[in-house]
């Protein structure tokens, strides 16, 4: 399976960190179904459900539309 970024196991939680804010919902979900399989970083989890949070909160349907 590819991740959608790259070396994601080597990275530093200050490094995944940014560059999920490039990824969209499906990219997240995947991340953390590699997350909790494989090493199960209580910080990395932490750091992709937020920003799974950010992105349903983002696509609710009373978000203004600037923030969809």
């Amino acid at each position: 399976m590819t991740l959608p970024i790259a070396d994601y196991d080597r990275l530093l939680l200050a490094q995944i960190e940014r560059r999920l804010e490039t990824l969209d919902l499906r990219d997240v979900n995947a991340l953390e179904a590699h997350e909790r399989g494989y090493m199960a970083r209580p910080a990395a989890l932490d750091l992709l459900t937020q920003r799974r949070r950010r992105l349903l909160a983002s696509d609710a349907p009373n978000a203004p539309e600037g923030d969809r």
